[in-house]
């Protein structure tokens, strides 16, 4: 198999990260234990039931009100499959409740530029530092793993309790996309 334009460093890293027991723990929080997302592995009625709701999540590009499960199950099976992506679940250490997710995706791979996208699905847990939490263990589990030293992102200018996660973690605001109110951000280590 070919690989055009994915540094294979990091290709082979993932697939390492991928491998292996589907309820392995890939590194934990404070709060947290985080796995890789895998197709018809787990449960996903509550993934289905945030990715429904545009109310509660209207800053997620993804929202789709009619989306069944079978298709969200191959939205995570073409994650899971995809060399340049590692997409996590973010699981509570004492109940093991899936509350959400985070993805890095290779955006360059000249110099290995992972775009970072969180999703805390459960409303339970937003606004209680769990994007914080996991966007900082997650850039430490990954520098160490991978070696990622350039994070990317884009938030929507009104998402304030986004902003305020990245800004803490250490993004910083590197452009401005008034057409669609975007703000990038990136992280260097």
């Amino acid at each position: 198999m070919i690989l055009i334009g994915i540094s294979m460093d990091s290709y082979s890293a993932i697939l390492r990260l991928k491998s292996g027991d589907p309820n392995r723990i890939l590194f934990k929080s404070q709060r947290f234990s985080i796995r890789v997302l895998r197709p018809n592995v787990i449960e996903y009625s509550e993934y289905l039931i945030w990715m429904r709701d545009s109310k509660s999540n209207p800053f997620i590009s993804g929202i789709d009100k009619s989306m069944s499960l079978s298709e969200l199950n191959e939205y995570v099976s073409n994650k899971f499959e995809d060399p340049a992506s590692l997409f996590l679940g973010i699981y509570t250490q004492d109940e093991n409740t899936h509350i959400g997710n985070i993805k890095f995706e290779m955006i360059d791979t000249q110099d290995d530029v992972f775009e970072v996208g969180i999703l805390i699905g459960d409303q339970n847990w937003r606004n209680k530092g769990v994007a914080t939490e996991i966007i900082t263990s997650s850039i430490i589990f990954l520098s160490k793993e991978i070696n990622i030293r350039r994070y990317e992102l884009g938030v929507h200018k009104d998402n304030k309790a986004a902003i305020h996660a990245y800004k803490k973690v250490g993004f910083l605001t590197v452009s401005e996309i008034d057409n669609i109110n975007y703000l990038r951000m990136r992280f260097l280590l």
